[in-house]
This record gives C-alpha cells, structure tokens and sequence, in this order.
C-alpha cells in the first residue's frame, strides 16, 4: 500500500472515528433524557388524571382543588430537576465525547459544541425549575389554579397531529393572570391569557410542539427557544424566530435542526394551511381540502388524495419538507 493510501486510509478512519464519537454523544443524551421521561410518567399522568380529574366535579370543594393544584405543582417541580439533572449529566457525557472529538481531529469546533450543548442544558434546568417553583409558589398563594384537561376534541386534534408521539393526557390548560398577551407551554401545562382557559386549535398544535420538544429532548429546550427570541426576534418581520423559511436560508434543511420557535411555527402553518389534494377526471383543477389539520389526517394508504403544502409565506410549494417533518414529529415514541 503506498504512502498516499496509507494517508487516505487514515484519514478516512479518523474521520469515522468523530463521527462514531458524535453520533454517541447525541445519542447519550437524548437517552438519558428518554429513560427521565419514562421514569417520570407514570407519576405525571397520576397527578394529572388519578388525582385532580377525580374531584373535578360539581360537588368538590375549593380547598380540595386549592390542595390538588398544589400537590400538581410538586410533581412538576420534582418532574423538572429529575429532567435537569439527567440532562445535565447527559450533555456532560457528550462534552467529554466532544473533547475527545477535539483532540484527535485538532479542531476546537467538536469542543465549543460540547461545551454550548452542555451550557444550554444548565440554562435550560435553571429555567425550568425556577419557572415551575414560581408557578407552585403562585398555586400556594391561590393565584393560579391547577387547570383544566384537555377536551376529547382537543386530544384527538393532537392525536391526528403526533400519533403516538405525545400523550394528549398529560397535558393541561391553565389561566395566567400575569400575561395577557401570549400562550406558552411550561413542562406538560399550557398557559392561556383567557379566563375561560380556551385555546385556538392551531395555537393548542404549536405550544404541544414545545411539550413534544421537552419530552424528547429535554429542559434545555427552554434555553434554546429563549435564545432563538433574543438573537432573531419575536417582532412580526422576516427573519424572526418564528419564520421557519429563514431557517432554510441560514442551510437548515432538517426540522429538527431549527430552533425550537421556528420548529413549531411550522408545524402549526402545516395544520392551518397544508392541503389534501383531490384529483378530478382530468389532470386540472384540483378538488382541495383545505386547513384545520387535513394535512396530518391523511394516511399512506389514502391513495385518492395527495397531500400539499404551499406556504401563505411566499407561496412556494413545501410539501416534501412538510412530510419530513411530520414523518420526524411522529418518530419519537
């Protein structure tokens, strides 16, 4: 063998190694955060349903809904450290993969990467527990209720959206006094600015992503979509960290690479705009359906219809990109 192909062997073989190295690092972590959430299941769905849906009728007294709000702000403390901590130490892993990354291939690049994944993942678990002790606080003090399951119509839009990818029955709707203006999801709750706890069907989709989000990839997603706000903005312009078409231009071709606002964006204007196609005796026109979720309603075997997604954005055709991502959101079990 000569010397040239001794080289391009080795190289080839290092290369290998990072890449091994890498893909063990991800993986690492996201497992770690995997065996947390199964952990921790059972016991958020029994604070969710066992324990708070069994006194949710007309003759349960305040004190005993104060006192299930309270016991549900517990769990979800509790839920939020075991969840930081097992991120934590998952990102640490990955950071000393990364070192190792560094120093055979003397690039500082793997190392930075470690090092920010496992950063983010602390800002995150910080987030996360000081958001929940402040709700739990906020519970104790009788400002903020337990809230509400979603409705059989609202579970079943999840369902179409994320199969079995997320357990509609974890998640609740609850009012936050002290912000009247936005929804956000924290943990398995989703805080609405309405009295009456209602959401819009499209908004349910989008907050539901950043509890899928939390479930398979950790508190650090907190961070993340923080931080997507601050660098690119949250004003209606292009290029904020809503607009998931800027993520395609900064080289982001995978849904699961956006950042975590961007992320859900799309997801949403898949379930308000994307199409189902039906076509007629002759190639044109098209019979349309379109919006409130046919997109993720159709299945493989649904061979009359073709799915379709043109963005009210720029009026390009995303379809391919839009199956990706639905095929990705649904992955994860």
């Amino acid at each position: 063998m000569s010397i040239s192909n001794n080289k391009l062997f080795t190289k080839n073989y290092v290369i290998s190694i990072l890449r091994i190295l890498s893909n063990v690092a991800t993986r690492f972590s996201l497992l770690l955060n995997t065996l947390a959430e199964r952990t921790l299941n059972p016991l958020e769905l029994m604070s969710a349903n066992t324990l708070l849906n069994s006194i949710n009728n007309r003759s349960a007294l305040s004190i005993t809904k104060w006192i299930s709000g309270i016991l549900l702000g517990i769990v979800t403390v509790i839920s939020a450290i075991i969840k930081s901590i097992a991120g934590i130490i998952g990102s640490g892993v990955s950071s000393i993969l990364f070192l190792i990354n560094t120093l055979i291939s003397f690039s500082i690049e793997p190392a930075l990467q470690g090092l920010t994944n496992l950063l983010i993942t602390i800002a995150g678990g910080i987030i996360s527990i000081l958001s929940n002790l402040f709700i739990l606080i906020a519970r104790v003090v009788g400002l903020l209720s337990e809230g509400r399951p979603l409705s059989e119509h609202e579970k079943n839009i999840l369902r179409e959206v994320f199969r079995t990818s997320l357990n509609p029955n974890k998640i609740r709707i609850a009012y936050f006094p002290f912000w009247h203006k936005y929804f956000f999801a924290l943990h398995n709750t989703i805080y609405s600015p309405h009295k009456d706890q209602s959401i819009p069907p499209h908004l349910l989709v989008h907050e539901s992503v950043h509890i899928w989000q939390y479930h398979h990839e950790g508190v650090k997603y907190l961070a993340e979509a923080l931080l997507a706000q601050i660098q690119y903005g949250i004003k209606n312009i292009p290029g904020n960290a809503y607009d998931w078409t800027a993520e395609l231009s900064r080289g982001k071709t995978d849904w699961g690479n956006f950042n975590k606002e961007a992320a859900a964006q799309l997801i949403e204007e898949i379930w308000k705009e994307g199409e189902a196609c039906i076509p007629s005796n002759e190639a044109e026109p098209l019979e349309v359906e379109n919006g409130c979720g046919v997109f993720f309603r159709m299945s493989a075997e649904d061979y009359n219809r073709k799915p379709r997604f043109i963005s009210k954005r720029n009026h390009q055709d995303y379809t391919d990109l839009a199956i990706e991502s639905m095929l990705m959101l649904r992955s994860k079990k």
